[in-house]
Formats: structure tokens, sequence, C-alpha cells
């Protein structure tokens, strides 16, 4: 296995295509530097290529549309770029994808469906880009994810009736979502964000939600919700930050 990380420099070149010559590459870290350009179509078709960090820095164009289909891809960190188009739909096509990070770019299109049935996946960072569509069901509840941040895009549909049982922040402000917050997402006990802003959710503020024992932040303004406040929320002991405008 080959390794080539060059992460926290001050380097401004492009990534070479020479790179998808190294056929036992197994991580390719380039995170905060300055590089500029577009990540080489090469590099998708290495099939030893695990974890791909490029974050923070000045990269464009689309990804390349073959990522993670002749791979064993892990992680993928590209966030904190100017990246368009659509994410790749091979992401977790081997079925092992942990994490994708992708968030502050303007990449646009629906999620790609092989995340719907990627069980290994614990994180899902999108968050503001311009991406569209409804969630699949089972993104939302995929069994050992643990954070989920899709706000400041322009997602609709509606939330499932239960949602992923380890869910640690769940963010989806800024968004097109629609219908109600379902009974369901009191399953998910170890949930500490709700982040709903800014959406066209309705119905009634759940007095389900007060059984999250660990929920610190509930934000719903900005939606259409109607009737009466919970009445265990006075009581609500591990809630820090409550916003209903």
């Amino acid at each position: 296995m080959e390794v080539i990380d060059l992460s926290e420099n001050n380097l401004t070149v492009t990534i070479s295509d020479d790179f998808g010559t190294l056929t036992e590459l197994s991580l390719l870290s380039l995170f905060s530097n300055q590089l500029s350009g577009e990540i080489p179509e090469s590099i998708s078709r290495l099939p030893s290529l695990a974890y791909v960090t490029l974050y923070s820095n000045n990269l464009s164009g689309t990804l390349p549309p073959d990522l993670g289909q002749y791979s064993i891809l892990q992680g993928f960190e590209v966030d904190q770029n100017h990246f368009t188009g659509k994410l790749p739909e091979y992401l977790c096509a081997n079925g092992g994808l942990i994490g994708i990070v992708a968030f502050d770019n303007n990449l646009s299109g629906e999620l790609p469906n092989s995340l719907s049935n990627c069980s290994s996946l614990l994180i899902v960072r999108v968050n503001g880009n311009r991406l569209s569509g409804s969630i699949s069901a089972g993104l939302w509840t995929s069994i050992n994810l643990t954070l989920l941040m899709l706000s400041d895009n322009s997602f609709t549909g509606q939330l499932p009736r239960t949602l992923a049982p380890r869910l640690l922040p769940l963010e989806i402000s800024n968004n097109k979502l629609s219908g109600e917050i379902p009974t369901g997402l009191s399953s998910s006990k170890n949930l500490t964000v709700f982040s709903a802003s800014n959406n066209l959710f309705v119905g009634t503020i759940l007095q389900e939600l007060t059984t999250l024992s660990q929920l610190t932040t509930l934000l719903l303004d900005g939606n259409l919700f109607s009737g009466h406040l919970p009445s265990d929320i006075v009581s609500w002991k591990s809630l820090k930050t409550l916003n209903l405008s």
C-alpha cells in the first residue's frame, strides 16, 4: 500500500494526472493547501484507493463520476472547495464507505442512489450546496449513521416514520422539506441536535420529542407549525437551545 500525505502546506499546483499510475495508492491526503484545478479522472480507477482527503483548497470542476466504482473507497472529504455538478454515483458501490464530507461547495443534483443501501455509513455532511430532490428512506434510517447534515440545500419530500437509531446531530435546516415531524423521531434516543429551521413542516410539535433525554438543541423556527406546545417542555432538563419563532 502507498500513502501520499502532503497536507497542510502552501502547495499551489494542480493535482497531477500521474497519481493515476500509482496502482497501490491507498490514501491521497492533500487537504489545507491552495490547490486549484480539477481532480484527474485517472484517480477514480485506482483499485486500492480507500481515503481521499482534499478539503480546504481551491479545487473546482466536477468530481470524477467513477469515484468508488473501481476502488475500496472508505473516506471521501472534499469540503470547502468550489466543486460543481453531481456527487459521484458510485461512492458506496463497494459497500465500504464510512463517511462523505462535501459541505460548502456548489454541488447540485440529487444524492447518489448508492448511499441508499450503504449500511457502513457513519457520517454524511453535504450542507451548504445546491443539492435537491428527495432523500431516500434508506439514508434516513441507515443503521450505523451517527451524523447527518443536509442544511442549506433545496431538498424536498418528507421525513420517514423512523430515523437512524444512532443519530447524534440531525441538521436539515434551510431546505424545502414538508409534512409532519414523525413520532418515530423519538426512536433516535441519542439525538443531541435537531435543526429543522426554515422548511415547510406542518402539524403540532410532538410530545414525543420531550422523551429525547440527550437533546440539547431544538430549532424549528420558520415553519408552519400550529397547536399547543408539549406540556413537558418546561421540565425538559437536557434542552439548552429552543427556537420556535
